[in-house]
């Protein structure tokens, strides 16, 4: 047979099973059960199966016709490329499919080629992958996600083997090493160059702050949700600098500005070319994140499965960017559980959590904490991340916001509370050790006798 590969006919086999089968029955077992075998009907037809278009051509093909180049890309390139995953991961935690979107960069599915060639976009890509598995740790240990709300599906890609504890901290150093480069490149360059390498050292270090945040949440420990808030912090205060710099937001903002004046502005034109004899000529736009190159929607199209083609709907920069946002101060607002002490305290804090109506990771960040998952034995890479974010935690502390967001104490308490919280994890985790969980996680028995009678109308405390 083609490829190697040898097939048995089953015909008589499945006409023998048939006959021993009453009305109404079929085979099946427990990872073959009727949604699997209406599903395996559509394998093959086009109209059906994602996986029949041979429309697009290979990731070779498309990096051999120079699709996404590595070297000569400008620091404007690399600006967009980021950019263009944000947006891409963003639409991911809205129900897009991970290889429409986030590996729909050949950068993304190919970053060795960038490693020596292109060290910043290397350590970049790096860190998405890394976070991306984070978030679908984070999704799939929270347990309040469903398939509606985001699609973790990864087979074929290039992403860890599943299932596994959170990522190692390996890439935090990447991203430093990444980050101190930008920063030197930006003092050795000038004109507008040295502002894009500003923006690119952003990049990497809300990267970073992300990351580094939600390996915090998987620590097992009091102290590395405390660590999480600081980075969450950071993290927030490093989106509005990549904001501040954003090609797409300054377009959408320059269009904007545009529109109101541009009838009158069309109405001169015309009259101004009617009278000289000549066309008016089309005013140079700004590039976006959508003109960022290595990006092909459909190159992954046959792993998407048996199901329906359909097109990824990418949020905008603007969409992406609010996103984004209010996903920082929701998972900010999740670990505010570190001050409920007691039931009513809890429950006040989940009635206040659920009035934000979050999005899938930090709805996801929350019931994790909750429920207890997040304090047991200690996984294996929370001693190498506490090791890693020790010192970073406290300078954290000391870190200055650089005019982009406004400190305040209770900034300034959490930033050292990081700091001790990292040092005190990082001393007494160690893989396998159990941890007691804090106050906010009440045994059975509390919570029994704590539900079993509500107080009576008007007494204290009701």
């Amino acid at each position: 047979m083609e490829g190697g590969a040898s097939y048995v006919n089953i015909s008589e086999l499945l006409g023998r099973v048939r006959q021993d089968l009453p009305l109404g029955e079929m085979v099946h077992t427990d990872s073959f059960s009727l949604f699997e075998a209406m599903s395996a009907v559509e394998l093959g037809n086009i109209k059906m199966d994602a996986a029949m278009s041979t429309s697009c051509k290979s990731v070779e093909e498309l990096i051999q016709e120079g699709v996404a180049p590595v070297e000569g890309l400008t620091p404007g390139q690399i600006l967009l490329i980021m950019e263009r995953l944000l947006m891409m991961e963003a639409s991911w935690h809205n129900g897009a499919a991970l290889a429409q979107t986030v590996f729909a960069s050949l950068y993304m599915l190919r970053p060795d080629r960038l490693r020596d060639r292109n060290p910043l976009l290397h350590a970049y890509c790096e860190g998405v992958k890394s976070t991306c598995i984070a978030v679908r740790w984070l999704v799939m240990h929270g347990a309040v996600a469903e398939e509606e709300d985001i699609n973790c599906w990864v087979q074929g890609l290039p992403m860890q083997d599943m299932p596994v504890p959170l990522p190692d901290a390996s890439c935090l150093s990447l991203l430093d090493q990444a980050t101190q480069s930008a920063k030197g490149l930006a003092k050795g360059t000038k004109g507008s160059d040295a502002d894009v390498y500003k923006a690119i050292a952003a990049h990497l270090e809300l990267r970073r702050d992300l990351h580094a945040a939600l390996l915090g949440f998987g620590l097992k420990s009091e102290g590395g949700v405390v660590g999480a808030v600081a980075h969450l912090t950071s993290a927030q205060a490093r989106l509005q600098q990549v904001m501040g710099a954003s090609p797409g937001l300054q377009q959408q903002q320059q269009s904007s500005a545009g529109s109101q004046n541009g009838k009158d502005a069309s109405s001169t034109a015309s009259t101004l070319s009617a009278s000289q004899g000549s066309e008016p000529k089309p005013k140079q736009q700004q590039e976006s994140a959508f003109d960022a190159p290595g990006f092909v929607e459909n190159v992954n199209k046959y792993l998407l499965g048996p199901a329906p083609p359909r097109a990824a709907v990418v949020m905008s920069t603007e969409a992406a960017y609010a996103y984004l946002k209010g996903m920082l101060g929701h998972l900010q607002q999740a670990t505010d559980v570190l001050h409920v002490r007691g039931y009513r305290a809890l429950v006040q804090h989940i009635e206040r959590f659920s009035r934000l109506r979050a999005g899938v990771v930090a709805r996801s960040a929350a019931h994790y904490l909750i429920a207890g998952k997040a304090w047991g034995p200690a996984m294996a890479s929370a001693t190498a991340l506490s090791q890693a974010t020790a010192v970073e935690a406290a300078a954290v502390g000391g870190t200055p916001n650089n005019g982009t967001a406004h400190s305040t104490p209770a900034d300034s308490k959490h930033s050292h509370e990081a700091a001790a919280g990292h040092k005190d994890a990082s001393s007494s985790t160690n893989p396998g050790q159990d941890i007691p969980p804090p106050p906010w996680v009440l045994d059975r028995p509390i919570m029994s006798e704590a539900c079993a009678l509500p107080e009576a109308p008007g007494a204290a405390g009701a």
